[in-house]
């Protein structure tokens, strides 16, 4: 719109010039008004391009400058992920919410060295602002999805999750109290008003009582990822190292003891998650059902004793999707479910054989 703006005046008074040429001097020679024309639009046009040029140079290294943008957790399939890979994810956010909090408040200072702010400034101030704003927020999903899934599993390592989840609380409500400046400033410099001294003073005292937070609150991310990864393979010795408090004395019993392990494990499945009741009876039933297979299994039956200790592992691990696939393939390995299976002999509290699970932990906390 300017540039046709622009154009319109220079026609006009070009237009003009040739008017009052061909009236005052009718002798004159007439000059060549298409030439001068065109030669004006070229140097618009020249002049517009170097404008941009300068614009897209500062966009793009304002971009290479930023940390990468986060995955948008809305399309993560939660009930897919082991435990492991989700708390990477959670650790992933926050480092990248850490990243972009340092760009935000390293953006901020600079802005407000010299006391003056300008819009350039604030505009890239709100850029950092967003990403790590959207980091934060991944990062708290991720934990709710963890909390649901998990946390029944691995409360061992809760205390340190919890105390992460706070630290981020703390880095949200510093960038809150960033964006509510910069509104103020943007009002501000919208209205051609510089900034008072308060407004920039305000932005420095945030900026400096929150850095400090930064590097906690990325120690104490690292610390909880440690102290998981030791967790799992704790449960998974733990439950492993059960022996059997009784074995299968025939083939149907042991066939009984199997289909119970099944029925038991595809119930706790059910809603997503184990808890450590559920593992402790499942580590069990797991000794029961590998004793009995490896007895009187046979040929067709024998080797399925270490897939259930691999199931079992796999589960104490809280690679859940891997173990609802090894229990399917083990299911299925074991055939048809004979008629009439015996109870198993195995004392596990409001639990029914082949009722697809129907199991109350009640009080088997250990």
């Amino acid at each position: 719109m300017k540039t046709l703006i622009t154009l319109l005046i220079i026609l006009s008074t070009l237009s003009a010039a040739s008017l009052a040429c061909s009236f005052s001097s009718p002798s004159a020679e007439t000059p060549n008004a298409q030439a001068t024309i065109d030669a004006a639009i070229a140097a618009t046009a020249t002049a517009q391009y170097a404008v941009q040029a300068t614009i897209d140079a500062s966009v793009a290294a304002t971009a290479a400058a930023m940390p990468p943008t986060p995955t948008a957790g809305a399309t993560v399939e939660y009930v897919t992920l082991t435990e492991e890979e989700l708390a990477a994810l959670i650790d992933q956010a926050v480092q990248e919410a850490v990243a972009a909090s340092e760009q935000t408040y390293a953006a901020s200072s600079q802005a407000t060295s010299d006391n003056y702010v300008t819009q350039e400034e604030l505009d890239a101030i709100y850029d950092y602002y967003y990403l790590a704003d959207e980091a934060a927020q991944l990062a708290e999903a991720y934990i709710e999805a963890y909390y649901g899934l998990y946390a029944e599993l691995a409360y061992e390592t809760l205390d340190l999750l919890i105390a992460l989840e706070e630290d981020l609380s703390t880095i949200a409500n510093s960038l809150d109290e960033i964006y509510t400046v910069l509104e103020v400033a943007s009002t501000s410099l919208a209205q051609g008003v510089e900034l008072a001294d308060d407004t920039i003073n305000q932005i420095n005292t945030t900026v400096n009582n929150a850095t400090a937070q930064l590097a906690e609150t990325q120690a104490q991310s690292q610390q909880w990822v440690s102290a998981l990864a030791q967790d799992r393979e704790t449960r998974a010795q733990n439950v492993l190292s059960v022996a059997p408090d009784s074995v299968p004395t025939d083939k149907l019993s042991m066939l009984s003891s199997a289909f119970t392990y099944v029925d038991f494990l595809n119930g706790a499945l059910g809603d997503q998650k184990i808890t450590r009741e559920e593992l402790t009876v499942l580590a069990q039933l797991a000794a029961n059902a590998s004793a009995g297979l490896s007895a009187f299994g046979g040929p067709q039956l024998q080797g399925l004793s270490s897939k259930v200790t691999e199931i079992t592992s796999l589960v104490a691990r809280g690679q859940m999707p891997q173990a609802r696939e090894g229990l399917r393939s083990f299911e299925s390995a074991l055939g048809q479910r004979p008629a009439g299976l015996p109870a198993p002999n195995i004392n596990i509290p409001n639990f029914q054989p082949g009722s697809g699970g129907n199991f109350s932990p009640g009080g088997l906390r250990p």
